[in-house]
């Protein structure tokens, strides 16, 4: 169950991506336990693919608890119309390493209409690539315009880590709306 409202970020390039921290006030309930949303990142190059395909560009919505879980929602970008809702972070890719900006996003319209994810525990893929990440696959993409996509390029094009085999993880649809 995701709970979501519009309100400032603070941008700022790492060195690696472009990430968007969150104020308080937006989260993910995972197995009825609740996950602030703390950032979202992008890789240009998806990490992960739905049926086979990789994408020009996966986002990362990290969430992390007080004792330090994690829940990373995973939002595949496809090449479309210009999207609105993303149009303040995209624009924001110009972002110079180690400065900040402040913009104003919409959390829950960055996300596609319909929220079937695909689930599994994994671990993050920068590192240290921790351990015992819950991750969730939207299965639906969000379009966003070519040039959208090629200002997250522009930032930073392949800064993806290479699909990862399974490694006997099972994979789960979870088709809750949220």
């Amino acid at each position: 169950m995701l709970s979501y409202t519009a309100g400032a970020a603070k941008v700022t390039n790492n060195g690696h991506t472009i990430v968007a921290s969150a104020a308080e006030g937006n989260s993910l309930s995972v197995d009825g336990k609740d996950f602030p949303l703390v950032q979202i990142h992008f890789h240009a190059g998806s990490e992960h693919t739905i049926n086979g395909e990789q994408f020009p560009a996966e986002v990362h919505f990290v969430h992390k608890t007080a004792e330090g879980e994690l829940a990373v929602l995973g939002v595949m970008i496809t090449e479309g119309a210009e999207n609105a809702a993303w149009a303040p972070f995209t624009g924001a890719m110009g972002t110079a390493k180690d400065a900040e900006a402040e913009i104003q996003l919409d959390w829950a319209a960055m996300l596609p209409t319909s929220k079937m994810t695909y689930r599994y525990t994994g671990s993050l893929t920068t590192p240290p690539c921790t351990e015992g990440v819950h991750w969730m696959l939207l299965e639906t993409p969000v379009e966003l315009s070519a040039d959208q996509i090629a200002a997250m390029k522009a930032a930073y094009d392949g800064n993806f880590r290479p699909v990862q085999p399974l490694n006997g993880r099972e994979v789960q649809m979870d088709s809750s709306e949220g």
